[in-house]
């Protein structure tokens, strides 16, 4: 919570971005004008699968439900996804982000050879759409493939 509060009193990581949003399973108060919102989830996973890192799908994919459900998303071009120990500078990835066209079913930044993956993610306004128009099929495909949970992160 004190590495949430600093950020946003320096105005920095997500906090130099025109919009941004903390999520927590409770309402807390991290700084003055800053409050979390509300994820139906616990918060906690555990650790295993083929490649023993956390298991944190569920936590993802509430997360995002909120992010979906807010809809402030809808009014800016981009939403990035950054851990809170994350190392992110909004004014380094505007030039990158506006270097990209937005397609019909958006764009996201790849941050890593082997796919995307957690510290930070960038996803283009139609991207964030598709990824929820299509996450039903996602999971559908996923627990089919693995005879259920997959036992995979957010990562996956």
């Amino acid at each position: 919570q004190e590495l949430i509060s600093v950020q946003f009193k320096r105005r920095v990581s997500i906090f130099g971005c025109d919009a941004f949003s903390v999520f927590s399973n409770k309402s807390l108060a991290i700084a003055p004008g800053l409050e979390t919102g509300v994820v139906k989830s616990d918060l906690v996973c555990s650790k295993g699968g083929e490649f023993g890192t956390a298991l944190n799908l569920q936590i993802f994919l509430a997360v995002w439900d909120k992010v979906i459900s807010d809809g402030v998303f809808l009014r800016h071009g981009w939403t990035v996804k950054a851990d809170p120990d994350a190392v992110f500078f909004a004014d380094r990835l505007r030039p990158l982000a506006f270097a990209h066209e937005e397609g019909r079913n958006g764009v996201y930044l790849n941050n890593c050879k082997f796919g995307m993956h957690g510290p930070v993610e960038v996803l283009s306004r139609n991207a964030v759409q598709s990824w929820h128009k299509g996450s039903q099929h996602c999971k559908d495909h996923f627990w089919k493939l693995c005879d259920g949970d997959c036992l995979w992160g957010e990562d996956m």
